[in-house]
């Protein structure tokens, strides 16, 4: 324990240090808009953004923004919101009691962008009250942090360099307790999830032979409650090495990749993986490839092994800059892996396709998140900040949302994952339209692993599948109308429980001068829940304004 909490501070001074510089550009006389994790904002597309952690996405935008980074930004701010609801503590039928919430909730955004230095951070604090009209006991809630931080630094000749992020919010203990598409306003069924990754590495050319990269990784995660499954440290390291230049029109790769998990409940779990790639471009256009892939898990497969060997092929296909296809699959170990990507963009509209399958391990199956944006960029031939980047309208409607779409805490050694999303962004001539769909599929076993310890919450099968919708138009230089539909089911067979939650809102938002924007809006929200003792779901009517200046 006293290696992992040294560990912890040196890291977390690392990323102290990493994002300090943006601490000290106010002497600058530098002010911008919001945002949200690791992307730049782009405020002059339309009236309003978002920050860390706001609740209906009523926050900052408009003048100024931070579109373009010039070396350092330190902007704070403050959000005050206030929300009549119809059920404030979204209790069942027969239960409901009417009230005020009130949220106060300072912000920072802090970035630099240099040459060899790059980072974003956005934190805030919020705050609620809660006052029910009837007589009833009003509540307090206070200090309920949101953190995206990212950012990396290289050296002299970028042959070493480290990339650090940390993040902190809240998410559902269980999707079939109360939901809410603002977890942080949760009075039940809520924790509070938090990590910091730091990753050194190196890389470099072996003349025009082949390149080489080696890179280690922390992860460490905290679930607040007492959650005895969660992670304590996630240790991997990667290594490989690949073609260089002097292979025209064929390649190959080296990769070998080691974990070593640490549970909080004191089990400590590994996994190695290697492969071997060969591959052959029949055009510029056209790639196909073979591989040989081992992978070691500690835990045993229905044969009784804990390691597998097996073939995989590939093809990658690029027929133009705006149209990519790429696609593998793998038999090694505990079935099939594969995945598949599609990206097409063009003037006004953006398409992302992907699915994948296959065994999802450390902190990735500890806590089993969704990013609606993952769909438009990430894959091998799409850049890491995809196609739908380049329209700042619908990269502010993916900012407003959930980050979270569809999380719940499945701990394993090993989860056997299918997933499909999909993404369709349409530029409009004054606004932008999003959809989002996405359908989820996970199978882990906690008891056959862990023995007497039992997670709480779920184990066995969970399935979900999700619907978002989201229109931004806007009025004028100043004004514009959000509407946003969201529906989300998920089944568990293990269980026998479903829940179904459903929300929609619109809002009107403003910018009354460059530095402070204010809006108003309404909201439905309905959950049924089948299976469950104590909550059959809610249903909630609110209507909420909010005020956000930027100093």
């Amino acid at each position: 324990m006293v290696r992992h909490r040294k560990l912890g501070g040196t890291l977390a001074v690392s990323i102290a240090l990493l994002f300090s510089g943006g601490a000290f550009a106010q002497d600058s006389g530098s002010s911008s808009g919001g945002g949200s994790s690791g992307s730049s904002s782009a405020g002059g597309s339309s009236a309003s953004g978002t920050t860390a952690g706001s609740g209906d996405a009523l926050s900052s935008g408009g003048g100024g923004g931070l579109s373009a980074f010039q070396d350092l930004r330190f902007l704070p701010g403050l959000r005050v919101a206030q929300t009549f609801s119809d059920n404030i503590l979204r209790r069942s039928d027969g239960n409901e009691k009417a009230g005020f919430v009130t949220e106060v909730s300072p912000y920072v955004h802090a970035s630099v962008n240099k040459a060899r230095l790059q980072g974003d951070l956005r934190f805030s604090v919020r705050n609620f009250y809660r006052s029910e009209t009837a007589p009833g006991a009003d509540s307090l809630d206070l200090l309920r942090y949101a953190l995206r931080a990212n950012g990396s630094a290289r050296a002299p000749g970028d042959r070493y360099g480290i990339d650090a992020s940390a993040f902190i919010q809240d998410i559902a203990l269980s999707p079939f307790g109360v939901t809410s598409s603002d977890t942080a306003s949760l009075q039940s069924n809520r924790r509070r999830y938090s990590g910091l990754e730091i990753s050194p590495y190196l890389t470099g050319r072996l003349g025009s032979n082949a390149s080489y990269r080696a890179d280690y990784s922390l992860r460490m995660n905290n679930v607040s409650g007492g959650n005895v499954l969660g992670l304590r440290a996630d240790h991997r390291l990667n290594a490989s090495i690949g073609s260089g230049p002097r292979f025209s029109g064929w390649g190959w790769s080296l990769s070998g990749q080691a974990n070593e998990r640490e549970y909080k409940s004191g089990l400590t779990a590994g996994r190695t993986s290697a492969a071997a790639n060969l591959w052959y471009a029949l055009n510029p256009e056209l790639r196909l490839g073979v591989s040989a892939n081992y992978m070691q898990i500690d835990r045993l497969n229905i044969d009784g092994k804990d390691y597998g060997v097996g073939p995989g092929v590939s093809v990658v296909w690029a027929p133009s800059s705006r149209t990519s296809l790429s696609a593998q699959w793998v038999d090694q170990f505990y079935g099939t892996n594969s995945s598949l990507s599609v990206s097409h963009s063009a003037r006004r509209f953006n398409f992302g396709l992907a699915y994948s399958r296959g065994v999802v391990s450390g902190s990735d199956a500890a806590l089993l998140l969704f990013n609606p944006s993952a769909g438009f960029g990430g894959s091998v031939i799409v850049p890491d900040r995809g196609p739908i980047v380049t329209s700042p309208a619908l990269q502010e409607l993916l900012e407003s949302g959930d980050p979270v779409l569809a999380a719940s805490l499945t701990t394993d050694v090993a989860v056997y994952q299918k997933r499909l999303t999909a993404n369709v962004g349409y530029q409009l001539p004054r606004g932008a339209l999003l959809l989002t769909v996405y359908r989820t599929t996970r199978d882990t076993a906690v008891r056959n692993t862990l023995g007497e310890i039992e997670f709480p919450e779920f184990t066995g099968s969970l399935q979900q599948r999700g619907v978002r919708l989201s229109l931004n138009t806007r009025l004028d230089m100043r004004s514009s109308l959000r509407f946003t539909v969201r529906r989300q089911d998920t089944e568990s067979a293990t269980t026998d429980r479903t829940s179904r939650f459903t929300t929609m809102s619109a809002s009107y938002i403003t910018n009354l001068t460059s530095d402070t924007s204010a809006g108003i809006g309404v909201r439905r929200s309905v959950q049924k829940v089948s299976g469950a003792t104590g909550f059959s779901g809610y249903d909630e009517n609110a209507i909420f304004g909010s005020l956000d200046t930027r100093f």
